[in-house]
């Protein structure tokens, strides 16, 4: 797992290139990985769906898949002394943009704020990068988020926990 600083949308990245492929697990392009977000200085658990026009493209993750994740940040609180304790704020899941949802061939540009249209996206075959993670114009909200990556086996009990909505 990952942590990085993300601040507003003049950081967002615009590409970041990936070594390996991630799987994908159906014909629409839905890969098996979690995009966490954590809203700094946010403790409703609900600010995740309260206002879509507020965050777009966020999602509440499901109580299985939180609870790893806020043992995952608490742990890395613990082994660094000057660390914000991230289990303490709001973490939702940043949605994935399916390739169906891309404007010339990604989800880099999309200006959409209909369901679907915001968030992450997997890109493959993009130029100079061959396999890539982009984030739309409104993925990454102002104000301190902290974002995570996690890539689970399809296969495996908490895939299936996930996909169970718990």
């Amino acid at each position: 797992m990952s942590t990085e600083p993300a601040d507003a949308a003049a950081a967002r990245p615009a590409t970041v290139c990936l070594p390996y492929s991630l799987a994908e697990v159906d014909d629409a392009g839905q890969v098996s990985c979690l995009f966490f977000v954590t809203l700094s200085n946010v403790t409703d658990p609900d600010a995740c769906t309260d206002d879509p026009s507020r965050y777009p493209g966020l999602s509440a993750a499901t109580s299985t898949v939180l609870s790893e994740v806020k043992v995952d940040q608490h742990a890395a609180y613990l082994q660094d002394a000057g660390a914000v304790d991230l289990s303490m704020f709001t973490t939702c899941v940043l949605d994935q943009v399916l390739p169906a949802r891309f404007v010339d061939g990604t989800c880099h540009d999309n200006a959409g704020t209909d369901a679907g249209d915001q968030g992450w996206c997997y890109v493959t075959a993009d130029g100079a990068c061959p396999r890539s993670i982009q984030f739309t114009p409104m993925a990454l909200p102002a104000g301190g988020i902290l974002s995570t990556l996690q890539c689970i086996d399809p296969g495996s009990q908490f895939a299936s926990d996930v996909d169970a909505g718990d």
